[in-house]
């Protein structure tokens, strides 16, 4: 099973600690949150895949402990008070079946950056987002089209779950063989000609804010 998934690191050595990090100040630590994604199996090993690519402004607040007002910023474009790490967690999820990339949200934008993800050994494309903070306009659907493209330039299947979006299943040539518009809860068979695909379900949340 892959999800979305909000994870934490707290760091105890003073050398270790990001410019991204937080302090507890009521238990004097420092500690980073992560946007994203888990791999769960039934073996013993956990993996999990934190989101590289941020979004400046609401993921990535720059000079925030020398600029602390730009939280407040931060809060009222829908982000967070401050910056998600940037501690890299695995390149992407391996299992004997296949290996899957897990682009978490506006990271699927970026082709050259899937491109080298995909080279780096991963058979599958996964897409965990959250579009609703875009509300009722083209761009859940434009983010869409996003998937199609990097189905395309990779020649690699995508699976696309999406709070409040559309989810899919693309075919490496960029065809949607089937797809799921907001608001719904759906399961999806495995895709045809692509035999490392498993079936998956989107759990449509309209009150959730990750995976942006």
């Amino acid at each position: 099973m892959i999800s979305g998934a909000a994870t934490y690191r707290q760091y105890t050595v003073v050398d270790e600690i990001p410019s991204t990090a937080r302090h507890a100040a009521e238990a004097n630590y420092w500690y980073d949150a992560f946007n994203s994604s888990v791999q769960i199996d039934t073996s013993a090993n956990v993996q999990v895949y934190h989101k590289a690519r941020l979004v400046p402004g609401v993921e990535l607040t720059p000079y925030m402990r020398y600029l602390p007002f730009m939280k407040k910023l931060a809060l009222d474009f829908g982000g967070i008070s401050g910056s998600y790490g940037l501690t890299p967690g695995v390149p992407h999820f391996t299992s004997p079946d296949c290996n899957v990339y897990t682009a978490i949200c506006y990271e699927s934008v970026y082709g050259s950056y899937v491109a080298g993800k995909m080279r780096d050994g991963a058979q599958l494309l996964a897409i965990v987002t959250n579009d609703g903070w875009w509300g009722n306009t083209e761009g859940h659907r434009q983010h869409l089209q996003y998937a199609r493209l990097r189905a395309i330039e990779t020649r690699k299947p995508v699976v696309r779950s999406a709070n409040t979006g559309i989810s899919a299943l693309i075919t490496p040539s960029g065809d949607i063989e089937k797809a799921c518009l907001i608001g719904k809860l759906v399961l999806f068979p495995g895709m045809q000609n692509a035999p490392h695909t498993r079936p998956f379900t989107s759990n449509i949340a309209t009150t959730s804010r990750s995976h942006r």
